[in-house]
């Protein structure tokens, strides 16, 4: 009877892990895209109620992932500016990037700014997942004395010639496209609501992977 209870204890086990394992692929699957730079594998998996799309970088014998809430598919048709990326190219190395945006674009965004910028800012950062390895920091249009920052618009890096040859700019800012752009030396993501500009952030992050 012993050895009955535990063949049927261990049978019950082993549907429970196949279930667990069944369910763990149905909220789990990966894709290739075609990229600007050659092939890129995504993963995809569900978190709560969020559909996280990851794709797969590889630099210099190591494997990066990331983590973006939109699929490169959905953003093919957000207008971009070519070559966009050379506004972070300086002559003496990037040393620091500003992201930069006016005071209420936090509460006319319902809060969503860090989900714009997470994804630029884990590429571009320092962190271990950073590929460009450089110093991020949070600036505002105008002053704000409840949350200090530097005040950096487009002019901080159009103006000033010995800014422009350390630092970039990046400005978020809500308009009529969702888009990415350029004012000079300023890159400008834009978007014409919340949802727009995180997905015009996203675009921009994945160029700086290669992916656009």
């Amino acid at each position: 009877m012993k050895d009955l209870n535990k063949k049927l204890g261990w049978a019950i086990l082993l549907v429970v892990l196949i279930l667990f394992f069944v369910l763990y692929l149905m909220g789990r699957s990966s894709f290739t895209y075609e990229g600007k730079n050659g092939d890129y594998k995504f993963t995809v998996e569900k978190v709560e109620s969020v559909i996280i799309y990851r794709p797969h970088v590889f630099y210099e014998n190591k494997e990066y992932v990331y983590a973006f809430r939109n699929k490169p598919q959905r953003l093919e048709g957000i207008s971009m500016e070519e070559d966009i990326l050379n506004h972070l190219e300086r002559p003496g190395g990037l040393k620091e990037v500003f992201i930069t945006k006016a005071v209420n674009l936090s509460s006319l965004t319902n809060g969503s700014v860090s989900l714009v910028t997470a994804p630029m800012a884990s590429v571009l950062g320092k962190s271990e997942y950073g590929l460009y390895k450089t110093n991020i920091r949070v600036a505002f249009t105008e002053f704000h004395g409840a949350q200090p920052a530097p005040v950096v618009d487009c002019s901080t890096v159009n103006l000033n010639g010995n800014v422009n040859r350390t630092i970039a700019v990046i400005y978020l800012k809500l308009g009529d496209e969702n888009r990415i752009y350029s004012d000079g030396d300023c890159i400008i993501i834009e978007g014409k609501n919340t949802e727009g500009l995180i997905k015009s952030g996203e675009k921009f992050a994945y160029a700086l992977l290669g992916v656009f």
